[in-house]
């Protein structure tokens, strides 16, 4: 259903609005939407553009600048994260924390442990297993396998 605008209603001069309109301001903007649609900068649409998200009285509002598609305002409602961030914990962050290396292809990117004793690591040059660029406390990185040993798998066996 098609309902009107009206520009002047002494004179009776009406214009309708555009389809999927419940109700408008003008006639090229609505003011709410028509079942099943949102208003999006006063259109109605099937749903939210990416990286908005539907509110609660069917209006598209901005999702967390951490966020590509969202499903509410913060940055723990993203359901993937923007092209710079990846997922850890639930939430999308710039940089993966110590012991943690950011995997995957831009937008579904997310943070991986790295090995036991690594507070960096990244992907070898063939992409195939990890080495280790920064070790924990009491680590040692071992030059042959670029992973970091444990400090009791540097302790001789008495006797030796």
């Amino acid at each position: 259903m098609n309902y009107l605008f009206c520009t002047d209603e002494a004179k009776m001069m009406c214009i309708p609005c555009q389809p999927q309109c419940n109700t408008c301001n003008s006639a090229l903007e609505c003011s709410s939407c028509e079942f099943r649609f949102v208003i999006h900068g006063g259109q109605c649409l099937p749903s939210c553009l990416p990286g908005y998200y539907e509110t609660d009285d069917y209006a598209c509002a901005p999702c967390d600048t951490s966020c590509s598609t969202c499903r509410g305002p913060h940055d723990d409602h993203c359901v993937t994260c923007a092209e710079s961030f990846s997922e850890y914990n639930g939430s999308c962050v710039q940089h993966c924390p110590a012991g943690f290396w950011s995997h995957g292809v831009r937008g579904s990117k997310q943070c991986l442990p790295c090995p036991p004793g690594c507070e960096a690591c990244s992907l070898k040059e063939n992409d195939f297993g990890l080495v280790c660029s920064e070790c924990a406390e009491h680590w040692v990185l071992d030059s042959s396998t670029l992973l970091c040993l444990s400090p009791s798998a540097n302790v001789c066996p008495e006797g030796i």
